[in-house]
């Protein structure tokens, strides 16, 4: 097992397989926290729910960690214009689509929640979660957090900003912790802002432009931020954190790559926006299913969600990519 480029499952671009088991187990991670937190079995006197609450929100500081890996990356290589444009070309288009597939669900099957138009627009438009726009979906608050990064990322590193890169985290845990004392509340954006920090800051260990003791303190400022600040079980979380960062290093460094976790990882994007905006609404409207046939229910409504987010990564993902190189050719042009 290496940590060679090899060809993706479909398309003209090198995947790195260990970076995709990683984003494999950071996938798993989420569905196991969702779906089995009301799986009607008890284990050892606690119900499912009880040893797995804490998994979604593991999975998702993993996501986050990769995603500052790979846009420390990144931004080594590319201008600030094509560093946006392709954060943009892979996130947005599955979003839209999603976004109007929830839609579609809502106005066509019973058991979909439905909204209006003023909710549909604004969640096409990242507004979700302000201007009294509802979010569709409850996974939705992370695009949000990581397209605020992506922004605040370009605006420090390819500015005259850049020196003071790595006291941002440090900084966003201050200015959390002061608009708790001033206002009673935190950011959620500052809250998990250093946990893509410590991503970045591994990316930047493997380039031996950042030392091991600096990454411990950028590491020590995410624990700091989730544990002093996170809305919802702040302690778990910073815990998770500490696995996750485990979790990566091992991963990582010894380029193992796990065959059907890495597939997973290939299309973990899709399967992020649909285990919830289509899994989700069945397993709640189907709830009084007990024993055997819930166990009959998970296995049917998980087949269901590959399939749609492999579908959504073929034709969507890919293409919204593709389109983006399309644009980034045009941009290069000399005029």
């Amino acid at each position: 097992m290496g940590t060679g480029e090899v060809p993706a499952l479909a398309g003209g671009h090198a995947r790195n397989h260990s970076l995709d088991t990683i984003r494999g187990f950071a996938i798993l991670l989420v569905l196991v926290g969702h779906y089995l937190h009301t799986a009607p079995f008890s284990v050892m006197g606690s119900r499912v729910g009880a040893w797995v609450q804490d998994f979604g929100h593991g999975g998702v500081l993993l996501f986050f960690l990769l995603s500052g890996y790979l846009i420390w990356t990144t931004a080594q290589r590319v201008e600030a214009p094509v560093f946006l444009l392709r954060r943009f070309a892979k996130i947005a288009p599955a979003y839209w689509v999603n976004v109007l597939f929830v839609a579609a669900g809502g106005a066509l099957i019973a058991f979909f929640p439905s909204f209006g138009a003023k909710d549909i627009i604004g969640n096409l438009l990242f507004l979700e979660g302000s201007f009294g726009v509802a979010p569709m979906s409850g996974v939705y608050w992370t695009l949000i957090v990581e397209v605020k990064f992506y922004i605040l990322f370009a605006l420090v590193f390819y500015s005259p900003l850049r020196p003071l890169f790595w006291l941002t985290p440090f900084a966003a845990v201050a200015a959390n912790l002061a608009a708790i004392a001033l206002l009673g509340r935190a950011s959620t954006f500052l809250t998990y802002l250093p946990a893509f920090f410590v991503g970045a800051g591994l990316a930047a260990l493997d380039r031996k432009t950042l030392t091991a003791p600096l990454l411990g303190l950028v590491a020590a400022a995410a624990v700091l931020s989730l544990a002093a600040t996170a809305a919802h079980r702040a302690w778990p979380a910073a815990a998770f954190l500490l696995v996750d960062i485990g979790l990566f290093l091992l991963i990582h460094r010894r380029g193992m790559a796990l065959g059907p976790l890495a597939w997973l990882g290939v299309v973990s994007y899709s399967v992020y926006l649909y285990h919830m905006t289509l899994g989700q609404p069945i397993l709640e409207a189907f709830k009084a299913v007990e024993g055997p046939m819930w166990l009959l229910l998970l296995a049917g409504v998980a087949m269901a969600v590959l399939a749609v987010s492999w579908l959504s990564w073929r034709w969507v993902e890919t293409a919204g990519v593709a389109a983006g190189r399309r644009i980034e050719g045009w941009l290069r042009r000399d005029p």
